[in-house]
């Protein structure tokens, strides 16, 4: 399972390990997913149920469906989300995220991908760094929002209407478009408030300067001395200037 993953990883990805924070670079993810004693011996599948690139075809992600198969037969089904860079040696996973899912069906059928809307190439550097601490201030005006305007509004004001969502550990399918994330992540929260608050301590943009993903740490907005979960949003850029969120 794990060289399966590992031929897949640049040398510099991280993934998002719970309460420990991000496991950063190709060892420190492979030792935290290698905590699972039952990988070496274990296969691994998945496939894309979407997926999307920026407007020079050099970042991208993926969302679908993986499915551990253990040596004794039984099988782990979970979803995941990958944000990938195109350079030297071809197509890589920059960041990386796996997440349970319940068992039940799902639609696996391939649902398309979406491309960046940029026109004019690649973004000079200095536009370019414009551009990532305006997406870096982007998931904080989000976070900002939802402590005004409430969890579920923010969702729906920062959102691209095809974006989707890993979802809980409860159900078996991703959550497919903006109106099925903001009731997801309504749920038992009340209407005009929320219980978190994150911010982009990491983020990457694509040279065309229209797709790029922010790295943070959820903390709850009534407890913020306690541990967080780190967590990444991947962003796309309109035509009109905004960021919105497209998955996570």
């Amino acid at each position: 399972m794990l060289q399966a993953l590992a031929a897949a990883f640049a040398e510099d990805v991280t993934m998002p390990d719970g309460p420990r924070g991000f496991a950063d670079g190709r060892s420190a993810v492979l030792a935290a997913l290698g905590r699972d004693t039952l990988a070496a011996t274990s296969r691994l599948r998945w496939a894309p149920a979407r997926a999307a690139v920026s407007g020079d075809g050099s970042h991208g992600f993926t969302m679908g469906f993986m499915e551990i198969q253990r040596a004794d037969g039984s099988r782990v089904p979970l979803r995941y989300l990958a944000y990938w860079i195109r350079g030297a040696e071809g197509w890589q996973m920059r960041v990386f995220r796996r997440a349970p899912r319940g068992e039940g069906a799902v639609d696996t059928a391939y649902a398309g991908s979406l491309q960046g809307p940029a026109t004019g190439g690649i973004v000079p550097a200095p536009a370019l760094e414009e551009r990532r601490a305006e997406l870096a201030a982007t998931e904080r005006a989000f976070s900002d929002s939802s402590q005004t305007i409430g969890l579920g509004e923010a969702f729906a004001l920062f959102g691209h209407p095809q974006a989707w969502h890993l979802n809980g550990p409860a159900g078996p399918d991703l959550v497919r478009g903006r109106e099925a994330v903001v009731r997801s992540v309504s749920t038992g929260v009340p209407p005009g408030t929320s219980p978190f608050v994150w911010g982009a301590d990491r983020t990457l943009v694509a040279p065309s300067g229209d797709f790029g993903v922010n790295l943070g740490v959820i903390l709850r907005a009534e407890a913020r001395g306690l541990p967080g979960f780190p967590f990444f949003t991947v962003w796309m850029r309109g035509r009109d200037g905004r960021w919105l969120y497209i998955a996570e």
